[in-house]
């Protein structure tokens, strides 16, 4: 064989070798498509089960002889019985547009006041707090700190 020849051979072979090489260091580099998706975009994460101790929505029923409301979770279409106890503090807040209620302009200190489950109207917003996990409940009671309505 020609010098020639012998030396295009081995200028192939390191060529296809280097060729080769960087593909499969190239495979291994690579991070997992599924393990990129997860770090760049936490929200397709695996969920953890949520738990949830607050409520906003309406009230869409007042049933004063049993002590409960059904109400309407904001951004929901789900309707949720909510049973109110002895140990169940209900309020209303209101804003007062008196001037000497309020110490500086723009600023409107809210007032809350005491109610009874039969001061609430269809239609009321409100918020809830309850002492335990109500997530994916439909009915609670025994564990709702307060209901407030809010303006």
């Amino acid at each position: 064989m020609k010098k020639n020849q012998i030396i295009l051979i081995l200028v192939s072979i390191f060529v296809l070798g280097g060729i080769i090489g960087f593909t499969l260091l190239q495979k291994q580099k690579t991070p997992n498509i599924q393990e990129t998706n997860l770090e760049a975009n936490p929200e397709v994460l695996p969920e953890k089960a949520e738990e949830v101790f607050f409520l906003s929505g309406m009230v869409l029923d007042i049933n004063t002889q049993d002590n409960f409301l059904i109400i309407k979770p904001e951004g929901k279409e789900t309707e949720i019985k909510v049973l109110v106890d002895n140990n169940t503090k209900l309020s209303k807040f209101s804003y007062s547009l008196d001037p000497k209620d309020n110490p500086e302009e723009g600023v409107y200190i809210p007032i809350e006041t005491e109610i009874k489950i039969s001061d609430f109207e269809t239609g009321d917003r409100v918020f809830i707090k309850a002492k335990t996990n109500i997530a994916e409940k439909t009915e609670f009671g025994n564990i709702v700190e307060y209901i407030q309505i809010y303006p």
